[in-house]
C-alpha cells in the first residue's frame, strides 16, 4: 500500500516562461488536500514536484533540514 496526495490534471500547454506544466493539489470543498491509500500496482509512474516560491527559497532550508 501506499499513500498518494492527488494533484489538478497536466494542463494541454507548459507555462511560456519555463515549458513546465503547472499543477496544483486537489483540495475538498473544505480546502483540505486530498490524499489516499491505494495498492502499490496503481501507481504507474513517479513525478518530481518544484515548489512554487515566492521571491527567495527560506533561508533556514538546507539540504539536511528540507
Amino acid at each position: 500500500l501506499a499513500y498518494v496526495e492527488w494533484f489538478s490534471d497536466i494542463p494541454d500547454e507548459p507555462h511560456p516562461n519555463h515549458l513546465m506544466y503547472k499543477i496544483s493539489p486537489k483540495k475538498d470543498k473544505d480546502g483540505d488536500r486530498l490524499g489516499e491509500i491505494i495498492p502499490v500496482e496503481r501507481i504507474q509512474r513517479s513525478v518530481h514536484l518544484f515548489p512554487k516560491f515566492g521571491s527567495f527559497a527560506p533561508v533556514q532550508w538546507t539540504s539536511s533540514t528540507v
